[in-house]
């Protein structure tokens, strides 16, 4: 018999991978601007920080998923902002 995380442990896990998402969308947008800057050094700086939020993001959403076992899929669940 699996034990269900509490109620809590399921808030935060939703909380964090909210911020996995948010991350993702900086992420797209570190190389947008990678790819439109004029400036070689620049763009590699971009596209390296871009990749450094997305291997954060990943681990936040997988300790998310250690926290808390799988993602809902629930048509309720609203961002943790919206719940207060």
């Amino acid at each position: 018999m699996a034990i269900e995380p509490s109620q809590d442990a399921q808030r935060i896990a939703e909380s964090m991978r909210h911020t996995a998402e948010e991350l993702e969308c900086a992420e797209e947008t570190l190389h947008r601007s990678a790819s439109a800057s004029p400036d070689q050094r620049t763009a590699e700086r971009l596209d390296r920080l871009g990749d450094a939020v997305t291997a954060e993001a990943r681990a936040i959403a997988r300790r998310a998923g250690n926290l808390a076992g799988p993602a809902r899929t629930e048509p309720s669940s609203s961002p943790p902002e919206q719940r207060r």
